[in-house]
């Protein structure tokens, strides 16, 4: 077997699309806790407006996702619940994923319109054998590892995506973030208030003041 540097790009290509089917599962449980019906999970990848239903809350361009938890409504058309993107590795530490294609712009679109995003991580315990790049091999590796490769669930908030790269969050950066969310939501309140200088209290000592009202309210 070669080493992990020398494969070929489907390689990587059907290990995504085997930690995929692994995290279907464990997404579509999620997504029915949530929601409290069993929704279909469709692949993201190809555009939306290839599915045999038109969708009613997303952009119908929408592609490069890779899972979609969508309900078809009486209407025929198909409301998107959630999304989540996989991201498949053999690291067990990792913490920095690359978004590829047009995920990153259909992503951030989705937070606009509100919709949830998820990202799982996959960890296989080892390199996956080069027999992956076969159907058969793909199969046989799926039914290998379905029960025993990690899939870790991080929720809106556990991370975060910066250009095309999403960074899952340690606890102090989650707790720092946390913080400065605080900060901007009691700023934003702030505005259209009375909040004029006292006296000898220039622009930076109101701003230093509001930030720290901000953290004691915390």
């Amino acid at each position: 077997m070669a080493g992990w540097a020398d494969k070929p790009p489907e390689y990587w290509w059907r290990m995504g699309e085997i930690g995929e089917l692994i995290a279907s599962h464990p997404f579509s449980k999620l997504m029915e806790q949530k929601h409290g019906k069993v929704l279909r999970i469709i692949n993201g990848h190809l555009p939306l407006y290839t599915k045999i239903f038109p969708v009613e809350n997303f952009d119908e361009e929408a592609q490069h996702l890779d899972l979609v938890a969508a309900d078809l409504r009486v209407n025929l058309k198909y409301w998107i619940y959630g999304i989540a993107e996989v991201k498949s590795t053999i690291n067990k530490d990792k913490a920095e994923f690359r978004l590829n294609g047009m995920c990153p712009r259909f992503l951030d679109m989705a937070k606009r319109r509100l919709i949830p995003v998820y990202i799982m991580v996959v960890r296989f315990p080892k390199l996956l054998p080069d027999d992956i790049l076969t159907d058969e091999g793909s199969i046989k590796t799926y039914m290998e590892y379905k029960d025993t490769a990690k899939v870790e669930c991080y929720l809106p908030g556990d991370y975060k995506i910066n250009n095309d790269i999403v960074t899952i969050l340690t606890r102090s950066q989650k707790d720092e973030d946390d913080k400065k969310r605080l900060i901007e939501s009691c700023l934003e309140e702030e505005e259209g208030k009375d909040n004029s200088p006292t006296e000898n209290e220039d622009d930076e000592k109101l701003l230093k003041r509001l930030i720290d009202e901000a953290r004691r309210e915390a």
